[in-house]
């Protein structure tokens, strides 16, 4: 029921934020430029409707009458329809559209608010591009909308590159076992030497502690691939 019911206030507010909003301040200051505020003001009187004027906050093309007044304007020969396109383009209020789109590029950030805005949970799919060997997954949301998650993108290898990732992948592997095996080779060799001073002491106790560390990272490297052991149970019925 909370989805439901954040899923209509979405839509509400996407309907009521995408109308186009007209400033009355900039209706009066553009209308002045074309030298046209005196005869519309007293249009406004004449056609009755100075009290939806004066109790107006904004002007919005979704008003009922909206397209009815624009249009009578223009018929009673106040402005040209050009003229009045010019004065509502002037007063346009961008402030909605831009709360929109602010609202709208924040839920984008989530799977949630990508299916509040796009009808629901997508269908995922992965992609490749032919040309640029690019896989991606592309999640198709019930309204058509496709986001593609910017993290699933990663290159197909061929498998001559497949092979030349994993020789470089085991020649580092090697390297390093072979720098750890010649760290504790070194560690052991001062062991060797007998403790004669409380400085030789502490040297060896850290040796002793280096040695420990790095035999442990030494066994996991070269331990065996571990493999998936398969058991057969054989259940047979009571008394056999």
């Amino acid at each position: 029921m909370k989805k439901l019911a954040a899923t209509v206030l979405a839509a509400a507010l996407c309907l009521a934020l995408s109308a186009a909003q007209y400033s009355k301040l900039g209706i009066i200051t553009a209308a002045k430029s074309a030298g046209k505020w005196d005869a519309l003001k007293s249009w406004i009187a004449s056609a009755g409707y100075a009290d939806e004027w004066q109790a107006a906050a904004f002007f919005s093309d979704q008003y009922p009458a909206f397209a009815q007044i624009t249009n009578a304007v223009v018929a009673s020969g106040v402005a040209t329809a050009l003229e009045v396109e010019s004065i509502l383009a002037a007063a346009r209020d961008t402030a909605p559209d831009a709360l929109l789109a602010a609202a709208y590029a924040h839920d984008m950030q989530s799977s949630a608010g990508r299916a509040r805005w796009h009808g629901g949970n997508p269908v995922s799919e992965y992609r490749t591009n032919e040309t640029t060997r690019i896989i991606e997954r592309a999640d198709i949301y019930p309204d058509g909308w496709e986001y593609v998650d910017p993290a699933s993108r990663r290159k197909a290898l061929t498998p001559e590159e497949a092979a030349a990732r994993a020789a470089s992948r085991r020649t580092a592997k090697e390297m390093r076992i072979a720098f750890l095996q010649a760290s504790i080779d070194k560690y052991r060799a001062q062991l060797a030497v007998p403790a004669t001073n409380d400085e030789l002491i502490v040297s060896q106790a850290k040796a002793r502690l280096q040695i420990a560390s790095m035999q442990r990272t030494l066994d996991r490297l070269t331990a065996p691939a571990v493999t998936t052991n398969e058991v057969v149970i054989t259940v047979l019925p009571p008394g056999n």
